[in-house]
């Protein structure tokens, strides 16, 4: 018996709203968040590399918002931050929705 091909069906237009950003806003505020935890606690960027065992560099791009943190990235800064699980983007989604 020969498979039927399933045709994908494509996404409109108007449910990917980010689409024209390169990146989602979350990362954005994800970002302003984990600057502003580092800065309330007097941290430089080394410290709180050292503190989640990541390079000084990627923590500046998060800062910036121009990568979106993976789970196990996302594991790592709350632990560091001494936060529960899922902290992290609650308090970005949070700064989100004040702006919108």
């Amino acid at each position: 018996m020969k498979n039927k091909r399933i045709h994908k069906l494509a996404v409109p237009v108007g449910l990917i709203w980010w689409n024209e950003m390169k990146r989602h806003p979350l990362n954005q505020y994800a970002g302003r968040v984990i600057h502003r935890l580092r800065t309330d606690r007097g941290w430089a960027l080394e410290d709180l590399a050292e503190a989640a065992g990541l390079s000084k560099s990627y923590l500046c791009e998060l800062e910036r918002g121009l990568h979106s943190p993976s789970l196990e990235v996302q594991l790592r800064l709350e632990a560091a931050f001494g936060m529960g699980r899922g902290g992290l983007l609650r308090l970005a989604e949070c700064a989100l929705r004040r702006v919108a």
